[in-house]
């Protein structure tokens, strides 16, 4: 599926194409499959159209321009990634079988994406924090990092440790349960502009500069449990 700057959508399955025209003409911003035969599209004025075949099914206006559309797993819900170039925008939390639109107020935003399952959002935002949202757009918890921007945050597998990276070119950890920062580690020479935990377990780290790196932790539960004492926090 690809969209271009005249407002088509063309959708390739096999050997045979389809050209999708949304109504308003504006150049296409994101896309993003929701299932096998239906597509969400966002235009530059923030319109968004659910394509089943070649038919709308859904049409509605979420007022951001998006830089990336994140559906969740079942598919029913959109979380619109605003453009994060020029004056801040909030993120927007589309329920498609409601044709409701709620918008996430927070800092410049960098990155989202769903996380437990479909059941929380984390996001990355210029002011150098990660913030953990419920699916239905409540906050949940801020992160706090450091004075340069956050480009992206990931949670670990099993739900203990968020990881996030960003200007400052350090990767940084908190307790997810807590909001609690938990240690740095020095990742890219570069600004860290991807972070991510892969299905094995590893985390996988990308730099500005082209490197990507792949790290192998610790189980995160005993990390955190040996900072302590008789359920007490003794630091870092």
């Amino acid at each position: 599926v690809s969209g271009d700057a005249a407002g088509a959508v063309v959708v390739t399955r096999g050997d045979k194409s389809v050209v999708l025209a949304p109504p308003s003409g504006f150049e296409i911003q994101a896309l993003a499959a929701l299932s096998t035969d239906q597509i969400a599209i966002a235009d530059a004025l923030g319109h968004i159209w659910v394509f089943a075949g070649q038919t709308a099914v859904v049409s509605l206006a979420s007022g951001i321009p998006a830089r990336m559309l994140r559906p969740s797993p079942g598919g029913h819900l959109l979380l619109v990634v605003p453009y994060h170039g020029g004056k801040a925008a909030p993120m927007a939390l589309v329920d498609l079988d409601r044709r409701a639109v709620t918008r996430l107020e927070g800092p410049q935003v960098w990155s989202a994406r769903w996380v437990d399952g479909g059941r929380e959002i984390l996001s990355a935002h210029g002011d150098g924090t990660a913030r953990l949202w419920s699916a239905d757009g409540a906050p949940l918890r801020t992160y706090r990092g450091g004075p340069r921007f956050l480009a992206e945050a990931d949670l670990a597998p099993g739900g203990a440790l968020v990881v996030g990276g960003g200007g400052d070119g350090l990767l940084r950890f908190w307790d997810a349960a807590t909001g609690k920062p938990l240690w740095t580690l020095a990742a890219h020479k570069t600004y860290v502009m991807g972070v991510h935990f892969d299905p094995s377990g590893d985390l996988v780290t990308r730099g500005t500069g082209g490197e990507v790196s792949r790290w192998r932790l610790p189980d995160p539960a005993a990390v955190i449990g040996a900072g302590k004492i008789g359920g007490v926090d003794v630091g870092p």
